[in-house]
């Protein structure tokens, strides 16, 4: 298979960022939440340049599959009140969403095709693609039923619109960001009312999303 130099030169551009990445996944994935707390110790006083290290985590994520949504969200929660936590954490999704959609914005619908093959699921969701984009999008999110980085690309490769991409995606990812978020707030309490609500809330959302995705399923099998 011939390389054009276009194809060499966008590689070495954007080599020294996915080193970066690589190295920066393996160590808070080998390390967990102490990884992400001794990265931040330094600035504890600091909360608005702590803020941007996470932003900065998010942003991470956006081309990384090791560093969970659920890290981030419960380390930003245990550090900062509720209220700035959740503002936080829906940045940091906002900040998260958004290179993959241009990505597979730029990308067109010749890898909408191969996303297709790859991961039939998507294709399972079709019948809410019938709708608005932010109800699309929204169930998307929510399902998750593939990693929500490819399902941004998947986004964007069909073109949903990006208001309509952003409200649905922060919406469907919400519920159990609130979640999970105060579950970061009580973890250092966990027999308070707070965790225990909060880890049966995750674990309901979990139920509630693979009810929704068999009944999708089940709503585009073919009848006999």
């Amino acid at each position: 298979m011939k390389v054009n130099k276009t194809t060499i030169f966008r590689f070495l551009r954007y080599l020294p960022l996915i080193v970066l990445v690589v190295l920066l996944t393996l160590f808070v994935v080998r390390n967990g939440i102490s990884a992400i707390d001794n990265l931040i110790a330094k600035f504890s006083n600091r909360r608005w340049l702590t803020a941007a290290a996470f932003m900065g985590l998010f942003l991470i994520k956006s081309v990384s599959f090791g560093l969970p949504y659920t890290l981030l969200y419960i380390a930003i929660g245990s550090i900062y009140p509720l209220g700035w936590a959740l503002v936080l954490n829906i940045l940091g999704i906002a900040v998260n969403m958004q290179i993959p959609y241009f990505f597979g914005r730029s990308a067109g619908r010749g890898y909408t095709d191969r996303l297709l093959v790859k991961f039939p699921k998507f294709g399972d969701l079709e019948g809410f693609s019938q709708r608005s984009g932010v109800f699309f999008t929204f169930m998307v999110k929510f399902i998750g039923l593939v990693p929500h980085e490819i399902s941004n690309i998947f986004l964007g490769s069909l073109h949903v619109p990006y208001v309509k991409y952003m409200t649905g995606g922060i919406l469907g990812l919400l519920p159990g960001m609130v979640a999970t978020t105060l579950i970061g707030i009580s973890i250092k309490t966990p027999d308070s009312p707070v965790f225990i609500i909060s880890v049966v809330v995750v674990v309901l959302l979990v139920v509630l999303s693979f009810v929704l995705y068999r009944r999708q399923v089940s709503s585009n099998s073919p009848r006999i």
